[in-house]
């Protein structure tokens, strides 16, 4: 079926939701000439030939043997029933009801920045199922704002590759999580950024997951390497994040960066090849002017070939408060200090293993409350552990390995 855009109103405009948190208004071309309430079955595909068509309200959607297919589509409060085949190379605006997202909805997702369109069919209003399904998407970014943007309460499985589209900005982000609650991203894909392939010299802030000003949000499972800047950070006044059972690799300046959050929570992952600009550490715990840093738990993590392990650090009338640490492993750093442990009201480390080489293993400074209990640490150094002002320190059952003999 093709649409006759002069049996439609023409030129109506509408405030839509835009991929990322903001409005935008767009100019529809035509409005599609189905009742409100209506149930759609496509049995025949709809070429909009280019044009933007907004849907009256309420309109349920069924997928059939046609599709939705060159142009844009706006939703207005669209229903979607079942996952089949519904859109070809259409962009999607609007508001749309669909428990049940997925890639498979799309015909043809080669396009430059498909993922909007999957994200875009997703609704903060309800609980939303996304699904990514296996292949490779591109995705590219503005300067210091994101490729794609989560909404509230979704759980988004990713199975396929999504891969950064070079750029010379100083910073930019693959999926940007802009004031979301009750997220999960999970699954068996990859995130690439563009470390190798960056086009400029400049900036340390292409991340790969960019989290601010968000509440109960996971990230568990997936992997996310090459970064031109971190390839996970949190800040913004964030709030009850887990990161677990990732890998997080090659990133430029850090593996997770945590500048303003409570209730962080790093487990069960590997960060690996850390390396490229400052601080270049698996873990940097480091609070901008004025912020705070509280109740950070980094348990399981191994942080292997970094130039530094796991820092903490804090600017100007930055606070950070509570830190544990346990059974990590941090080994192949070249930094003169593998662990960093400074200018925090309370640090617990316990269980860990240190490998330095001639480097300092742990260095503690202007900790007030220092507990290091049943740590080992292989170095050749003459004094791997030093503790330099810090408050009331606790150091219990901590074991050097220098040469394969072990001292207390």
């Amino acid at each position: 079926m093709l649409l006759s855009c002069s049996s439609c109103v023409t030129q109506n405009k509408t405030s839509i939701e835009r991929t990322s948190t903001t409005q935008e208004e767009i100019h529809c071309d035509t409005i599609l000439p189905y009742a409100e309430g209506s149930f759609i079955k496509l049995n025949n595909d709809i070429d909009l030939g280019g044009k933007v068509a907004q849907l009256l309200s309420n309109i349920t959607l069924i997928p059939g043997k046609g599709v939705f297919k060159n142009g844009s589509l706006v939703g207005n409060d669209t229903k979607i029933k079942g996952v089949g085949i519904l859109f070809e190379n259409v962009k999607i605006h609007g508001s749309w009801i669909a428990k049940e997202v997925s890639t498979r909805m799309f015909e043809n997702l080669e396009y430059e920045n498909s993922l909007a369109d999957v994200l875009a069919l997703s609704n903060s209003g309800i609980y939303n199922n996304v699904y990514i399904g296996p292949g490779e998407y591109s995705v590219s970014a503005k300067s210091f704002l994101g490729g794609l943007y989560p909404k509230s309460n979704s759980h988004i499985i990713i199975d396929g590759t999504l891969r950064l589209i070079p750029n010379d900005y100083q910073g930019c982000y693959v999926i940007f999580v802009d004031g979301c609650q009750n997220v999960i991203i999970e699954g068996k894909g990859c995130i690439y950024g563009d470390k190798y392939t960056h086009k400029g010299d400049n900036g340390q802030w292409g991340h790969g997951i960019n989290i601010y000003n968000s509440k109960n949000f996971s990230i568990r499972n997936l992997s996310v390497k090459d970064c031109w800047g971190d390839c996970i950070y949190v800040g913004e006044n964030s709030e009850s994040i887990l990161i677990d059972n990732c890998c997080l690799d090659n990133g430029r300046r850090q593996g997770v960066s945590v500048t303003s959050a409570n209730h962080v929570q790093i487990s069960n992952t590997i960060i690996t090849n850390i390396a490229g600009s400052d601080p270049q550490y698996g873990i940097d715990i480091e609070p901008n002017e004025g912020d705070t840093v509280d109740n950070v738990i980094i348990n399981n993590v191994q942080c292997l070939n970094c130039v530094g392990g796991i820092t903490s650090w804090k600017s100007k009338n930055a606070r950070i408060g509570k830190i544990k640490i346990s059974n990590c492993i941090i080994k192949g750093t070249t930094a003169k200090r593998a662990v960093v442990l400074e200018l925090a009201e309370e640090i617990e480390m316990k269980d860990c293993v240190v490998y330095s080489g001639e480097n300092d293993a742990i260095n503690a400074t202007r900790v007030d409350k220092l507990t290091l209990k049943d740590n080992k640490i292989i170095s050749t150094n003459e004094s791997p552990l030093n503790i330099i002002k810090c408050g009331r320190s606790v150091t219990r059952n901590n074991t050097i390995n220098k040469k394969n003999t072990l001292k207390k």
